[in-house]
């Protein structure tokens, strides 16, 4: 009987009963056992069985994965090592860099070169740096050093804040002196300074600044006379009183000291009051006392030839 035709019975009773074709098979399940028919065959065909090839399939993939778990373990073991590796780089930069760069300040033991030679040092050591306060310890200084004749001491001043220690530069030493010095000299000097005693004819106190400007620098020089003796002569324990508040309103005057032109402040007995000198172009030397002058400007000669008397 052709697919899709119906089957038509008459009963006994002459009862007309249709019978219905058998259902198709699904595909799907025709499909499923034809590829159990063939897995069959190859088994017999191979001699093999269901549960011989369950085991191998089983014994594999615990292998695989036998495997993979090695693979993760070492994976994981290289990446603990890395990161932990990195970890310490990152703490070993910040400690000797950035802690570095946030801690700027001079220690006393991290020796700053002297701008002029001297045989002595002096550190002085303040907390809350005033003018008064800097005034009093150079005029100690000036009034107990036992120096050598001839020879130098360098007074170095070294601010206190907690366990801080900052030595003090050009800026910071001209601003807590409350200084009257022009801007254009200001601006042209450098950072150091070094302020120093001479033992001649007594102790003799003298200032030492570097420029890179000259022009700026004696423009200025010129400009700070009218303040110069009010700004340092207390700094150099020569005290502002009735009797020489006259040095206030004198006039600074050219000389010459050992070739080079110099501007000093007499006072009405002829002696020094101040006196100073730019000698190289690069420094600038204001003094007390003309040997002293000339002392600092041979030290100089001296150090640029590379030989020190």
């Amino acid at each position: 009987m052709a697919e899709g035709q119906q089957t038509i019975n008459v009963s006994e009773e002459g009862k007309i009963e249709q019978a219905n074709a058998p259902a198709p098979q699904n595909v799907a399940s025709r499909v499923v056992r034809t590829l159990e028919g063939d897995i069959a065959s190859a088994m017999k065909e191979k001699k093999g069985s269901v549960v011989s090839i369950a085991i191998a399939e089983q014994k594999k993939r615990e292998k695989e994965f036998h495997f993979e778990g090695e693979d993760k373990g070492k994976n994981s073991f290289f990446l603990f090592v890395s990161l932990t590796a990195l970890a310490g780089g990152l703490i070993l930069f910040g400690f000797v860099f950035i802690g570095g760069i946030g801690t700027k300040e001079t220690s006393p033991e991290l020796k700053t070169p002297a701008l002029v030679l001297a045989e002595k040092e002096k550190l002085v050591e303040i907390v809350n740096a005033t003018r008064s306060k800097i005034i009093a310890e150079v005029s100690k200084e000036i009034g107990q050093s036992q120096l050598k004749l001839d020879t130098v001491e360098r007074v170095r001043f070294i601010e206190i804040s907690g366990e801080i220690k900052t030595e003090m530069g050009t800026g910071r030493f001209l601003s807590v002196m409350g200084t009257h010095m022009p801007g254009i000299l200001e601006r042209s000097l450098s950072k150091e300074f070094m302020l120093g005693i001479h033992s001649w004819d007594g102790n003799q106190p003298f200032l030492v600044f570097k420029t890179d400007f000259y022009e700026n620098a004696f423009l200025g020089l010129i400009r700070w006379e009218r303040d110069m003796a009010e700004d340092l002569l207390p700094l150099f324990s020569k005290t502002l009183s009735e009797e020489n508040k006259y040095l206030l309103e004198k006039d600074f005057l050219d000389v010459v000291v050992k070739n080079r032109d110099a501007r000093v402040l007499y006072d009405n007995n002829g002696s020094i009051s101040l006196i100073y000198t730019i000698p190289d172009k690069q420094t600038v030397i204001i003094a007390t006392h003309e040997d002293t002058l000339i002392e600092v400007i041979d030290r100089l000669s001296a150090e640029n030839v590379g030989t020190v008397k």
